[in-house]
């Protein structure tokens, strides 16, 4: 639980020195913790969008999601924290997986 914590601290200190203007770009941190994901979303204030494919993409895996809510940083960052529980090994990778790819997708299409 304190490597969920420390993994999650990090990432909002990470959201907190790296300020841009304009659309932010998401974050994502994924932590396995025995038969449990923790995954940390960091998006802009108007990306609600990422907070549902996440769940989506979760729900295509089959795994239950035990909780999941946000706070608002500032006024340009969304904190979303989610935390599963997945059934075999194997899920978490995938999960892991599809999540990274969708959100660099995300963030690539921003850039342009």
């Amino acid at each position: 639980m304190k490597e969920m914590k420390d993994g999650l601290r990090g990432l909002v200190e990470r959201a907190n020195t790296s300020r841009s203007y304009g659309s932010k770009s998401p974050q994502i941190q994924i932590q396995e913790i025995g038969s449990s994901l923790a995954i940390a979303l960091n998006t802009g204030f108007n990306s609600q969008f990422i907070f549902n494919e996440t769940i989506r993409i979760v729900h295509e895996e089959r795994v239950e999601v035990m909780n999941a809510n946000f706070s608002v940083v500032d006024d340009d960052t969304v904190f979303h924290t989610i935390h599963l529980t997945i059934g075999e090994p194997s899920a978490a990778a995938r999960i892991s997986q599809r999540l990274n790819k969708f959100v660099h997708d995300v963030d690539a299409s921003n850039k342009y």
